[in-house]
């Protein structure tokens, strides 16, 4: 619960610019992160194995060459306060690992849980605020989470939201929280549809198809994908034809389909900010510009503050060398979760906490691959912590967990 105060918090006091906002964020992670693992060292829950495997040396290296970065990037000072960020999420996903390796099942559910319940807050303020202006041309922006609403920050959180409400629904044993889970699941759905976050709303069904890969098993959770979609529809279509909104970043999914240059100019944008990219990759290819490297080198057009492209972003800061490192330090951490779950699918006992913990993450990496919401405090921070639940779901305390008595 922590954590999602944690994430409470850091939304409800958005601002812009958003590199500035990041850089604040790092703050009250590293209140939380720094003292959870000076606490578990203190009970003695040390780092032990994970400190052997080569997947911790490759994430030492990649911290040093960040340091290296930054201290040749453009601005030293502005990149230091990205590299915070990092180093902030970094260390909260350590002390998650070392918090929840003993019983991660448990604390997964309320970790979800408390990501649903975040989303539902701030869905009725916004949903409250619109409401109160309906008539209005614009919703005025002044108010931090008026500005959260605009469909790219919403939409990542309402993604993560929807993820997390059809897990709870899965996971639960007890009746009454999946009924929870499904109602919470309905209403980020419906925000995804309302507001119209496309992008986050096909991300949504990319996990619910890694899910159903997964845990073939589960059909009743494709089941309720289905009528979670079919309601949340259906309320948008009430929405839409009862209190039209009229703000340029409210439109619904629907709105935004009928109207074709939508489509095609969004894509034609991307394509143009990848190739600007790319060119000023060239220009330091091997370390990169550092962190924030996108702003700070004033390559691409006002107004942008990442590539709408995690790889090309992480390409960007870290250059090639470092993109090398940080993509072999995520497969050699996930090569023992993918290992348990193999197992546990050829033994016939599939681990859904573990395979929706591979489902999240991956979800989130492939979102980001057009959208770049790793650049984003409040998804980067949801990412570390799942890495952390997923490494403490994988760790060497569950080596027997498939062993036949």
């Amino acid at each position: 619960m922590l954590c999602g105060a944690l994430i409470f918090y850091i939304i409800s006091s958005f601002f812009r610019p958003t590199p500035s906002y990041n850089a604040f964020a790092a703050e009250p992670i590293f209140l939380l992160a720094g003292p959870l693992v000076l606490w578990q060292f203190l009970k003695g829950n040390r780092i032990g194995a994970m400190r052997n495997s080569p997947g911790a040396g490759l994430a030492a290296a990649l911290l040093l060459l960040g340091a290296v970065s930054t201290l040749l990037a453009e601005d030293p000072v502005e990149a230091w306060n990205r590299l915070q960020l990092y180093y902030a999420c970094a260390l909260l996903s350590v002390g998650v690992y070392l918090a929840c390796r003993d019983n991660v099942s448990p604390v997964v559910v309320t970790f979800l849980l408390a990501i649903a319940l975040v989303h539902a807050w701030f869905l009725a303020e916004l949903m409250s605020s619109i409401y109160a202006w309906e008539g209005r041309r614009f919703v005025p922006q002044g108010v931090a989470t008026n500005y959260f609403a605009h469909i790219r920050h919403f939409g990542y959180l309402g993604f993560l939201a929807a993820c997390a409400s059809t897990s709870v629904t899965l996971l639960s044993e007890r009746r009454f929280l999946r009924w929870i889970g499904f109602v919470l699941g309905v209403l980020a759905v419906y925000g995804l549809i309302q507001f119209g976050s496309r992008g986050a709303f096909l991300a949504w069904l990319v996990f619910a198809a890694l899910l159903f890969a997964i845990v073939p098993a589960k059909r009743h959770f494709v089941l309720s994908c289905v009528v979670t979609v079919s309601l949340a529809s259906l309320a948008v279509q009430y929405v839409d034809t009862s209190h039209p909104f009229p703000n340029k970043h409210q439109q619904s999914v629907f709105t935004r389909q009928s109207v074709g240059w939508d489509h095609l100019e969004s894509t034609r944008v991307r394509i143009d900010l990848w190739q600007a990219s790319l060119l000023q990759i060239i220009k330091r290819p091997v370390l990169g510009h550092g962190p924030d490297g996108y702003v700070l080198s004033r390559c691409c057009p006002k107004g942008t503050v990442q590539p709408h492209n995690s790889l090309i972003q992480f390409m960007f800061e870290f250059g090639i060398l470092g993109t090398g490192i940080a993509l072999a330090a995520l497969g050699v951490f996930l090569w023992r979760p993918l290992k348990l779950l193999r197992i546990s699918l050829a033994r016939g006992q599939p681990d859904i906490t573990l395979g929706i913990l591979v489902s999240l993450p991956a979800s989130l990496l492939v979102f980001s691959m057009v959208d770049g919401l790793l650049y984003h405090a409040v998804p980067l921070l949801n990412f570390s912590i799942m890495m952390g639940l997923l490494g403490a779901a994988a760790s060497w305390r569950r080596d027997d967990i498939f062993e036949v008595a």
